[in-house]
């Protein structure tokens, strides 16, 4: 339990680190290129869904890639069940919240100083328990133990599944402690690496107009 929780929060981790350096501080795509929907059946569902969230190109692609990468096991020999699946799909919950607060935690915009509803335009439709974080993360992990109590149920074990579960998002809440401790030599990182730029020794140049 102790490695998968490790593995997840690593993953969690570097996603958070990339998107980062690919989004500043303009979070969920705002200043990426790509598209944005709030309306059609699409934008309204995943809207409905991820709490008022708008769909963006940059998200579907992301979250299938990441959901494939997550599902290679079975093209790799692991035997596929609606067990193993509701397994899989409970893991990739976990890591989803721990992802998405460890932006803050990480990015020099942001911080814990600045995880608030009226400084995350994204999380602005969103219930905050006591005001700390979004109801998102608590439906996130809520999931992710309601999936994994259902693959026991064959076996009749879900109780046993479920409180794995919980043990696995108590070790990743231990590792984000940890991670929130060191956060600062990250942010010091960070902008140290801003203070020289060699774009204009790369030799970059655009044919397209």
């Amino acid at each position: 339990m102790f490695t998968i929780a490790l593995g997840l929060f690593a993953i969690s981790l570097f996603l958070a680190l990339v998107e980062i350096e690919v989004e500043g501080k303009y979070g969920w795509a705002e200043r990426i290129p790509t598209w944005y929907r709030t309306t059609g059946f699409a934008g309204r569902l995943w809207g409905l869904i991820m709490g008022g969230k708008p769909l963006t190109g940059y998200h579907l692609f992301l979250n299938i890639l990441l959901l494939s990468m997550f599902h290679f096991k079975f093209l790799d020999g692991a035997e596929w069940s609606g067990a193993t699946e509701l397994t899989t799909l409970a893991k990739f919950f976990a890591m989803t919240v721990c992802w998405d607060f460890m932006w803050f935690v990480f990015n020099p915009n942001y911080t814990l100083k600045n995880y608030k509803r009226e400084n995350i335009w994204w999380f602005a439709k969103s219930y905050w328990v006591f005001g700390i974080f979004p109801f998102d993360y608590v439906a996130g992990w809520g999931a992710s133990v309601l999936l994994a109590g259902l693959s026991g149920l064959a076996e009749h074990s879900a109780i046993a599944s479920a409180m794995n579960q919980m043990c696995l998002l108590g070790f990743l809440l231990v590792f984000i402690f940890i991670a929130i401790i060191l956060s600062p030599v990250y942010r010091w990182w960070y902008k140290k690496m801003r203070l020289k730029d060699n774009r204009d020794k790369a030799g970059i140049f655009h044919r397209l107009p």
